[in-house]
Formats: C-alpha cells, sequence, structure tokens
C-alpha cells in the first residue's frame, strides 16, 4: 500500500482557504524531490542557526568571501566610486558589507535587504 492510501481523504486535497505558506508548503512537499521555499527558514531562530553554520570548517563560502573582501575591498569602493547608493541582496549579519562599507568614501546610502 502507498503511502498516499494511508491519509485520511479530507487530507489530500488542499484547503479552499489557504494562505501563501500553506500553498507553498503543500507545493513543495507534493514536488519530487520534495522541497520547502527557504524563505521560511529564517526566522529568528534559523537566521543564528545559519549565522553559525557559515563559521564551521566546512562551510567555505562566507570565509572565501570574507577573504576576497579583506583583499580587494579598497579596489572595489573605487570601481564604486564617490556618492554612490549601495544596496545588498542578503545582508544578513553585516559582517561582509562592513569590509566594504569600511573602505568606500562618501557613499550616498546604503540599504541592506534580508529575508529575516
Amino acid at each position: 500500500m502507498s503511502i498516499a492510501g494511508l491519509v485520511a481523504p479530507e487530507f489530500r486535497s488542499r484547503p479552499q482557504s489557504e494562505s501563501s505558506f500553506a500553498r507553498d508548503l503543500c507545493e513543495g512537499l507534493s514536488a519530487k524531490p520534495k522541497r520547502a521555499p527557504c524563505k521560511y527558514f529564517y526566522d529568528r531562530e534559523g537566521s543564528e542557526l545559519f549565522t553559525r553554520i557559515t563559521a564551521l570548517p566546512e562551510y567555505y563560502p562566507t570565509r572565501t568571501e570574507l577573504g576576497l573582501l579583506t583583499q580587494h575591498a579598497g579596489e572595489i569602493a573605487s570601481l564604486i566610486g564617490a556618492h554612490a547608493a549601495v544596496i545588498e541582496f542578503g545582508a544578513g549579519s553585516l559582517e561582509k558589507a562592513t569590509l566594504l562599507l569600511g573602505a568606500l568614501k562618501n557613499i550616498a546610502a546604503y540599504v541592506p535587504v534580508d529575508i529575516s
């Protein structure tokens, strides 16, 4: 017997009135392979967990990005130039942005955008 056969009929179809969360979750759990949109992972606890994950030796992207910014922040800042508005998507803890912002002179605005 399949698992679908074990699910009560009233739970097999989607509710008539549903939130975007319910719709996203139903779609994701009906997909193969199953998935859940990452936008639902980043509440306070999820954001803190991700920050801890980025400190793990196995998680190299953050460490690599920090190394590149440490070495090249001045060069990047000169390409951005003065009076620029810097918009950062996925700003997180601002650790990486701090390196770049420290190298920028006469910045017009900094706008961090993050899912949490």
